[in-house]
């Protein structure tokens, strides 16, 4: 009977550990996700607040006492470079903490609980071109930690004192139960058979529950591993994920739709996968952001190539620039590649009410084309929007 005590209440206590460490675990991944995504809204924001701030005087003090206010007034913001033909400029929420410099240019420092990646948008300003601002994020709510770890401290110590009890308890029972049967042995000679079989198996099953009791809480913190958010950039190039490339470029057709400008959206993919390996395709990426300078409007393409949303240029203005970017990549790869090794597929808005799904469509298979093209391997997928309305008028009235 008191060994199914001692084992239920072991039971129990397993229970609880693992109950505890999974709830806390689950918590602050919550809650670094959460924080994560109230963070990129806090810096879209801030872009609206800099841009609006921009009448006030660019890098004047009213537009510097906006921007600090702003960034003040974030939950999760902690530092903010603005640079731009004008001048660099630096705010943070504690002076020296977050950014450092090198040279004459300033730099976020590395550390624990603030993003790996900063968050980096042009600054659309009257009059001033080539204006970038970028943030750092704390991703980490310090408070909110604090608050898991106590609840979850105080589960496991209640559990502890209650494990710690009981093998108190069960160590003076069998220490109690040796010591009258011993007693009763000098006085009544040699125990039975049967009470010495008793003796050995209360021993050996005290052993035992303490092993359990010991290596539970290791156990059980193994059985919760840690697990690291997904970031805004891929590793891979540090770009955009692939997954994020449909959601982005409806919103930037929607935007474009409603001002009434065109977009371009190109897939630039290598032919032979032989030929590539990670040097080349962090290289690939470093060149693409450089040229088409919106890091957050470039994403991986399998594990080949990558997509770029180009806003506000036509198809030919598109192709021209695909062009020129086709060919500074060949100069600056290894002369192992040939003109024909890297192709690109382009498709545009064009004045269309058109979906994301839809584009991309068109810029595969112009890609396509590329690929079977024996010169061009740059191909633009022209449409007539006029036989495009038509078509769709066509494939509503199709509908039930």
């Amino acid at each position: 009977m008191r060994q199914k005590v001692s084992s239920s209440i072991a039971l129990i206590c397993i229970a609880v550990y693992v109950l505890a460490l999974g709830i806390a675990a689950y918590k602050i991944i919550t809650g670094i996700n959460e924080r994560q995504r109230l963070a990129e809204r806090e810096f879209a924001e801030l872009v609206d607040i800099s841009s609006a701030a921009g009448v006030l005087g660019f890098m004047n003090e009213p537009f510097r006492e906006a921007i600090q206010d702003a960034l003040m007034d974030s939950q999760t913001l902690q530092a903010v470079i603005i640079s731009g033909p004008l001048g660099v400029d630096t705010f943070e929420r504690e002076r020296g903490r977050i950014i450092t410099w090198v040279g004459e240019s300033p730099r976020f420092k590395t550390a624990f609980g603030l993003s790996a990646e900063p968050f980096f948008m042009p600054l659309r300003l009257e009059g001033i071109r080539n204006t970038t601002i970028s943030a750092v994020s704390n991703y980490i709510d310090h408070d909110g930690l604090i608050d898991i770890l106590k609840y979850t401290l105080l589960a496991i110590l209640v559990a502890l004192a209650i494990a710690f009890s009981t093998l108190i308890m069960e160590f003076l029972q069998t220490k109690t139960e040796v010591a009258a049967k011993s007693s009763r042995k000098h006085e009544a000679g040699p125990t039975s058979e049967e009470d010495e079989a008793f003796e050995e198996e209360a021993v050996f099953h005290g052993e035992e529950f303490v092993a359990e009791t010991e290596a539970t809480p290791k156990a059980a913190a193994e059985e919760v591993p840690p697990e690291d958010p997904r970031g805004l950039y891929s590793p891979h190039g540090n770009i955009g994920w692939e997954d994020y490339i449909k959601d982005r470029l409806s919103s930037e057709l929607h935007r474009c739709a409603a001002s009434e400008q065109d977009l371009v959206f190109a897939i630039i993919e290598f032919k032979n996968p032989e030929k590539i390996n990670e040097e080349v395709f962090i290289k690939l990426a470093d060149e693409a952001v450089e040229y088409f300078i919106h890091r957050d409007l470039i994403f991986e393409k399998g594990n080949r190539g990558i997509s770029v949303i180009i806003p506000n240029i036509d198809v030919d203005q598109g192709l021209t620039k695909s062009e020129i970017f086709h060919n500074q990549i060949l100069q600056r790869l290894s002369p192992a590649f040939q003109k024909t090794d890297l192709c690109i597929g382009l498709s545009s808005r064009s004045g269309r009410l058109i979906d994301g799904e839809r584009l991309i469509f068109e810029a595969e298979k112009a890609l396509e084309k590329a690929m079977q093209e024996p010169v061009s391997s740059v191909v633009a997928f022209k449409s007539d929007p006029e036989k495009y309305r038509a078509f769709i008028a066509s494939q509503n009235k199709k509908r039930p």
